[in-house]
């Protein structure tokens, strides 16, 4: 009987924790999906710009471009999530709108979990929308022979979770 019990409760978390997901990329993608990533894709295109067709022109390797799209590519989550945990920071020491969601039937350390998970989903959701625009970009200086994709899946799911 007590066995059952806990699998009640698990099966219970992590129905509220998917249904909490669920809302939150909802209204993520709803409000303000296409807005970010059009800045995303604007500064992208900018700094990938001046960094693989001027300075090349300056002196720098022509190759020095796509290096430093891979890089752009992997600083999306850091500086995505570095506000959004700014904004929940603030949100503890202010209004402390937290409240609600510890009186849900769950965990608190589970609703934070929830919150990684969602601020992940996020930023690998735009990551994979500004690549094929960065290999537009780099195509005349990209080596894609010494790229294995499977790693670089891995390395951005990674660099999301922990940004």
């Amino acid at each position: 009987m007590k066995n059952y019990t806990k699998q009640f409760y698990w099966t219970n978390f992590l129905r509220i924790f998917f249904e909490l997901t669920k809302k939150d990329l909802y209204i993520y993608y709803r409000e303000s999906f296409v807005s970010e990533w059009i800045n995303n894709a604007i500064v992208n295109i900018l700094i990938n710009f001046v960094v693989g067709h001027i300075m090349p022109s300056l002196g720098l390797p022509i190759s020095y471009g796509f290096f430093f799209a891979i890089s752009m590519i992997m600083a999306i989550p850091f500086w995505d999530n570095f506000g959004k945990t700014g904004m929940i920071m603030g949100d503890w020491e202010g209004d402390n709108s937290f409240g609600y969601y510890s009186t849900l039937p769950i965990p608190f350390y589970l609703y934070l979990l929830q919150k990684i998970f969602v601020f992940t989903v996020r930023s690998i959701a735009m990551i994979f929308c500004i690549i094929p625009i960065l290999i537009l970009l780099t195509l005349k200086s990209a080596c894609f022979a010494q790229i294995s994709i499977l790693k670089m899946i891995v390395a951005i799911i990674m660099g999301a979770s922990f940004c």
